[in-house]
């Protein structure tokens, strides 16, 4: 019975919560974010863009001019006189440019916040990952430690028999070699676990004594994916872009004031003046061109986007629910009718009604069952996974200020 036993342990050993977490998926997950330098450039790329929106709104710098006049004609110096001039100019664009250039940079900042969004539910895609595969090390190396229970527990029983003439030789050196085996592999899985862990750390940083537990299951906040909001966000800058161009036909007007001193009459006058360039060639027609294009693609790639997230969207998500509903059949059918085959096959060894070579099979159900749990556990979080690289976060997270 003491077989028996080792089951009932192990399958509480194999819930996928863990009481003495240390560590949160959302806490690992910041963590993540923390140790990314290409977040962190992005995040110092959104200060730098609220201050690009701050200067698309303003006037360009004014330009001051000083002239002198009649410094070197001796005629002229006899009728006005030397003089001098003092002027200020200020362009100023026209036709809703400001506005326009304001939008443009809101817009740019938009995406830049939806790339931080988007290296976020990548990184949390990658956490999600990481911490799966040290959760299944971790519980293989378990299931090797009661598998070897298992096998010295039944390797000790038949050594008695054999003792007492009840078995066959073959029979106690097979167990035996059997239990050496299960031993042996009891290190190779905890080797293992221990560098799936370290390998984690690198990205995610500290970890916990225990693998931090992993929901399986999983809801989109939104029912728009990173790849459609991309593409509506580069849709609505090509469309500013464009109405910025057609705008720009109109070119900027500058207005200047000043004042100019006649040194002989110590007369002041008052300057003031207006200038637009004359648009006798159309330069702008190029770039309204471009600006046409990239429009009518950014038009063109929404609706293909739409589709292929939704249709992208859907499988993952059916995915997800087969897997979903195969762990409860291996939770409900499976691992239950594997412990009690091998219960049966332990007892039936036991009172000589079938050889070790029954038992041997049983246990390797038993076991298999257990790794199959495993392994659909793993496609669960590797669907999730597939679909979290597609959502944006729950709540975007700009670091420190």
């Amino acid at each position: 019975m003491r077989v028996f036993n080792y089951i009932l342990v192990f399958t509480g050993l194999l819930s996928t919560s863990s009481v003495f977490a240390e560590l949160t998926l959302a806490e690992a997950q910041k963590q993540a974010y923390a140790l990314d330098p290409n977040l962190q450039y992005l995040y110092r790329q959104d200060s730098s863009r609220s201050l690009k929106i701050q200067h698309s709104g303003r006037f360009s710098n004014p330009e001051v001019a000083v002239e002198l006049d009649n410094l070197g004609n001796a005629n002229l110096k006899d009728l006005d006189g030397p003089s001098y001039s003092v002027q200020l100019s200020q362009a100023v664009p026209l036709n809703n440019k400001r506005r326009l250039r304001v939008d443009l940079a809101i817009a740019k900042q938009s995406s830049n916040l939806l790339a931080i969004q988007q290296r976020q539910a990548q990184l949390n895609a990658e956490v999600r990952l990481c911490l799966a595969e040290w959760y299944v090390a971790e519980q293989r190396s378990k299931l090797a430690v009661d598998d070897r229970d298992i096998a010295q527990s039944q390797a000790r029983l038949i050594q008695e028999k054999y003792r007492a003439g009840r078995v066959v030789q073959s029979d106690a050196e097979r167990a035996q070699a059997l239990a050496i085996e299960a031993n042996q592999k009891v290190a190779l899985y905890q080797s293992d676990a221990l560098q799936r862990k370290a390998t984690c750390s690198l990205s995610v940083g500290n970890l916990g004594h225990e693998p931090i537990p992993l929901p399986t299951n999983f809801s989109m906040n939104t029912d728009k994916t990173i790849s459609q909001r991309h593409a509506v966000l580069v849709r609505q800058e090509a469309d500013i872009q464009h109405r910025l161009a057609n705008a720009e036909r109109l070119p900027e007007m500058t207005l200047s004031v000043g004042t100019r001193r006649y040194q002989q009459t110590g007369d002041v006058v008052l300057l003031a003046g207006v200038s637009m360039p004359i648009p006798l060639f159309n330069q702008n027609q190029v770039a309204r061109a471009d600006a046409q294009n990239e429009l009518e693609q950014a038009n063109y790639l929404v609706a293909v986007q739409q589709q292929r997230s939704n249709i992208l969207l859907e499988n993952a998500k059916q995915r997800l629910q087969s897997h979903q509903q195969l762990l409860t059949t291996v939770d409900q059918v499976v691992i239950p009718a594997a412990a009690e085959s091998l219960r049966i096959a332990q007892l039936a060894y036991q009172s000589g009604k079938t050889g070790l070579l029954e038992w041997i099979d049983a246990r390797r159900v038993w076991r298999e069952s257990r790794e199959r749990r495993l392994d659909v556990w793993f496609n669960i979080q590797q669907a999730i996974a597939g679909i979290e690289r597609e959502t944006p976060p729950t709540a975007l997270y700009l670091g420190k200020k």
